[in-house]
Formats: structure tokens, C-alpha cells, sequence
């Protein structure tokens, strides 16, 4: 087994989620061309969510805020759209690391879960934000990591950058918007 990741491209894979969103049926909260180039989060940008992020868990135990991850990006992303004063678009995917990957699954899994709902199951899907630089912000893998090995970490804890500039870690996007969840949740 290899230990390295391939270099990828995050906006490629941004398109073929796009591309399989309205494959899927399913409608895309965004046109193809929605990535741009610039930078959205810069040092005060990243002050600002750290800010509203350590308000919104001020309350929330970090154990609740792992696997949490569709709940968690839902409540913050209409708060992350006033600060970047973009629309953020939610995307579901998973994320390979040089040795294993976290939440992994292909087109064949949505299909089967359009089709028959998830029953008692949960979803083997990650959810993050993606914005129009090709920036992403990930509000909740760090909790779930942190849980899983039992390591201290800060609520607010988050990753907000470039993918490709993520060491050992690549976001795969899958599909974007929220409709596959509502359609998931009426399925079952």
C-alpha cells in the first residue's frame, strides 16, 4: 500500500461532483464555473469564524460535535455565508489520508441510497463547505478525530484552507447541496 498521496486537483473534482449532482437528479446549489481564483479566507476572515465558531459551540461538549457533520455544517453555513459574504456551498464527499481514508464511498453507494433510503443505517458521507475561491471549511473532522483517539482539542477547531494545501489530507467531493439528505431523510 502506498503512503503517499497523488497530487489532485480540488476544482476537478468540484466539477465532477457538479457533473454527478445533476447526474444523480438531484439540483446543485451552483453552476459549473462557481470556483474562482482569490483568496476568501484570510487572517481576519479566519478571525472572524474562529470568533462566531467559538460562540456557536460555546454550550456543545466536543463528543456531540463529532460524526456530527451534516448537523453541524448546517447550522453554521447560513453564519459562514454573512462573514465571507459568499454563498458557501455544502458538499458531501470523503477524505483519503496517506493510509486510510474517513467516510469513503462511490456513486454506486448515493444510487443505492437514492433508491432504497439509508433504514436504520447512517450515512457513510462527510460534510464540509466549499466557497467560491475553491476554499473549504471543515468544521467538525478535527472533533471526529479527536474523539476517535482520544486527543484534547479546542471546539472551534476547524480547517479552512485550499485542499491541496492540506497536508496528508485530500477532500473528495461527491455530490453538493442539501437536497440528497432531504431526499435520504424522506426515504426512509
Amino acid at each position: 500500500m502506498c503512503n503517499q498521496l497523488m497530487s489532485y486537483s480540488y476544482k476537478t473534482l468540484f466539477i465532477e461532483a457538479y457533473e454527478r449532482t445533476n447526474r444523480l437528479g438531484l439540483s446543485s446549489p451552483c453552476q459549473s464555473d462557481y470556483l474562482s481564483e482569490g483568496r476568501i479566507i484570510d487572517f481576519f476572515t479566519s478571525l472572524k469564524i474562529h470568533w462566531r465558531l467559538s460562540q456557536l459551540y460555546k454550550n456543545i461538549d466536543i463528543e456531540v460535535l463529532s460524526l456530527q457533520c451534516f448537523q453541524v455544517h448546517d447550522y453554521i453555513h447560513m453564519y459562514i455565508d454573512k462573514i465571507i459574504k459568499h454563498n458557501a456551498v455544502f458538499t458531501i464527499g470523503f477524505i483519503k489520508m496517506p493510509n486510510s481514508a474517513f467516510f469513503e464511498f462511490d456513486e454506486k453507494y448515493l444510487i443505492k441510497l437514492l433508491k432504497e433510503g439509508s433504514g436504520k443505517e447512517n450515512f457513510n458521507m462527510h460534510a464540509w463547505l466549499t466557497f467560491p475561491s475553491g476554499e473549504i471549511l471543515d468544521a467538525s473532522i478535527l472533533h471526529s478525530i479527536a474523539v476517535k483517539y482520544n486527543k484534547k482539542i479546542r471546539k472551534h477547531a476547524y480547517i479552512g484552507d485550499y485542499p491541496e494545501s492540506l497536508t496528508n489530507m485530500q477532500y473528495i467531493p461527491m455530490v453538493l447541496g442539501k437536497e440528497i439528505l432531504y431526499k435520504l431523510v424522506s426515504n426512509t
